[in-house]
């Protein structure tokens, strides 16, 4: 059977993705994914709040990128959320997008070489070694955690082919969100193809809203300018965006926000990424696909708005709905 995860970015109030949180926790969701994204709450003050306000369910950064965050302190950050939690942390990497490296100058050079080694680096220090690492990026001498750290998982977010191949090599598993339906056979095909070189036996989360109403639809428009805009160049083809079309939103997103880029986000466009429908065609394609790929967390993510209580309680018995029919 599968496991379930929620994702939410920190665009509200800590106090409120706290909430949310421990709402998830109560409805017996596994994990909780708090992404990094740039010039919002920090996603590490956000996770310590979280660490200290549940009990049971894992959660960590889904993602941050080795740009901004020198992968020796980002190490040290998830394995001193581990200790406050009692064993419920894990790493999540990725090269970041848009929204967090624009702002602050850097561009992506290198992305397969820089996020090996941040990968190489926290594996080590998680190993409990004292790691010395002489990188093209990173420079590191005898550098170990000075407290007791178990072996926490390593998971991982791409978009590309030699990205997720490198991911299924070296990590835990890995976060795929913002796939369009089309390509998530050969998603997993060339995730386990990496995973294969190294015998491992990564955990898939397969991350996807679920409207089952107009408001989410409307609610959620925003999210797909940026995977869009960093995705793949043949998945925007497939798409049917011309380059021009993927630069026009990508502009528009910078000068006017997420927000104001989503009105290029159509109901073609959206029906290729979400889940929608009523409750029961809902869950009955959540756990086609989930049985389907053998994806091994079904990861719901969720607005930064206030009072989305309801939303998780009403989406937790869809995903029931779906194990339900995902076991017969």
């Amino acid at each position: 059977m599968f496991e379930t995860a929620l994702w939410m970015p920190t665009d509200v109030a800590v106090k409120d993705v706290v909430d949310v949180a421990v709402a998830a926790e109560a409805e017996g969701y596994d994990y909780f994914l708090v992404p990094d994204e740039g010039l919002t709450r920090d996603v590490f003050v956000a996770l310590t709040a979280i660490a200290q306000n549940t009990e049971r369910i894992k959660f960590g950064p889904a993602i941050i990128n080795p740009y901004t965050r020198h992968p020796v302190a980002s190490a040290v950050a998830v394995a001193t959320l581990d200790e406050i939690s009692g064993g419920r942390a894990f790493m999540g990497y990725g090269i970041g997008g848009s929204l967090v490296l624009g702002p602050m100058g850097y561009e992506i050079k290198r992305p397969l070489q820089i996020i090996r080694e941040a990968i190489e680096i926290t594996a080590g220090l998680y190993r409990g070694e004292k790691v010395n690492y002489d990188g093209e990026f990173f420079k590191v001498k005898d550098a170990y955690v000075h407290f007791d750290v178990r072996q926490i998982p390593i998971y991982y977010a791409s978009r590309g082919p030699k990205m997720m191949e490198l991911g299924g090599e070296l990590t835990d598993g890995q976060f795929l969100s913002g796939k369009p339906k089309f390509e998530l056979q050969h998603t997993r095909d060339i995730v386990m193809q990496g995973a294969n070189k190294t015998g491992r036996d990564p955990k898939l989360f397969y991350s996807v809203h679920v409207a089952y109403e107009e408001k989410i639809i409307e609610d959620i428009k925003a999210n797909y300018t940026y995977m869009i805009v960093d995705s793949p160049e043949t998945i925007q083809r497939k798409l049917g965006l011309s380059a021009e079309q993927v630069e026009e939103i990508r502009s528009t997103m910078v000068a006017e926000g997420i927000r104001g880029a989503a009105k290029f986000i159509t109901p073609e466009l959206l029906s290729h990424f979400i889940i929608m429908g009523d409750d029961e065609a809902c869950a009955a394609e959540i756990a086609h696909i989930m049985k389907t790929y053998q994806f091994q967390v079904f990861t719901l993510p969720v607005p930064a708005i206030k009072g989305l209580e309801p939303m998780i309680s009403r989406i937790s018995k869809i995903i029931k709905q779906a194990k339900e029919i995902y076991a017969q």
